[in-house]
């Protein structure tokens, strides 16, 4: 056995070992995730491997309003957003692959220096790298490391870290998050039509600690080999991530409904418009039952989440 041949083989072990997914319908990354998983901008859907090792994708959208976990700001300076995201993916056997991503999400009111303008809100950017196992045609598994700044998981890191009179302030040099994900899912159809769940667990160690999760139940049914149609909802919640003195409570974080109707409008280009609902869970409307009856100068904003919003947008996506 060369040291090739060696280098593949640990490194499939060790995904077989730790996996837990990334994989969805059409071979869907889920990377936070958001998961994009409440507004389902960013599908990426990464060819079936052939004779290239490598696939990848990159993709461009716009959302009327910025979500993530579940939660999305009051503040209207995170509506209007611009998401843009460049996946890879390296079979090394038929089972195993190493995976790869950034994304930016840039909200039009900010600059793009990362700027929060007049705005409480920073633009996020995220990256993820990690190992992917497919076990059957049903059940694809991966495990992965997230990188993420900015944001909602930046801002829930160091909300209110340090106050004065004019509000909240953020402290830049803490603004991010490092986390471990392990994803799972589960295909109940081996055909284009039928049911789907993805189970989404990551462990956040700096510079919070703590777990957050995100779970979907989904049905796809291809209305033409050119058009199918999403409907998924999902459920954000947390445990041990928010301390006592934070404005957010642990448990149900956000809901939501969502609906896509990806176009695959050339061999490798596929357009995603989709319309998502978003619920307050009972641990995002802490935040602002605590900031309404919060008394203290820097309070002046009462309400951080928005209680429920709808969101519409549209993504395109080049596969090679």
């Amino acid at each position: 056995m060369n040291y090739y041949s060696l280098a593949k083989t640990l490194i499939c072990t060790a995904i077989v070992t730790g996996g837990t997914a990334y994989a969805g319908t059409n071979a869907t990354i889920v990377t936070y995730q958001s998961p994009q998983p409440v507004s389902k901008l960013l599908v990426p859907v990464i060819p079936k491997a052939g004779t290239n090792p490598f696939q990848g994708s990159v993709s461009v959208g716009y959302a009327t309003k910025y979500t993530s976990r579940g939660l999305a700001f009051k503040d209207s300076g995170s509506d209007n957003v611009i998401p843009v995201e460049l996946l890879g993916k390296y079979q090394i056997n038929d089972k195993c692959a190493a995976i790869a991503g950034i994304k930016y999400v840039w909200m039009t009111a900010n600059r793009f220096d990362h700027g929060r303008a007049n705005t409480g809100v920073t633009d996020e950017g995220s990256a993820f790298i990690g190992g992917e196992h497919k076990w059957n045609d049903k059940l694809t598994t991966s495990l992965y490391y997230s990188f993420v700044n900015g944001g909602i998981p930046g801002s829930l890191n160091d909300y209110g870290a340090r106050k004065d009179s004019s509000g909240f302030i953020f402290n830049s040099s803490k603004l991010e998050e490092h986390s471990v994900v392990a994803n799972i899912h589960y295909d109940f159809d081996k055909a284009e039509n039928g049911w789907f769940v993805n189970s989404n667990v990551r462990y956040t160690f700096r510079w919070m600690s703590g777990w957050w999760f995100a779970n979907t139940l989904g049905y796809q049914y291809e209305m033409t080999p050119q058009m199918s149609l999403v409907v998924s909802g999902t459920w954000n919640a947390t445990a041990g991530y928010f301390a006592g003195s934070s404005l957010n409570a642990n448990g149900t974080q956000g809901i939501s409904l969502d609906v896509a109707l990806p176009l695959k409008t050339t061999q490798n280009v596929t357009v995603r418009p989709f319309v998502s609902a978003l619920w307050l869970g009972n641990g995002g409307m802490a935040a602002n039952h605590r900031g309404a009856t919060e008394r203290k100068p820097y309070h002046k904003v009462t309400q951080v989440y928005r209680n429920f919003t709808p969101v519409f947008g549209v993504n395109v996506m080049y596969s090679f």
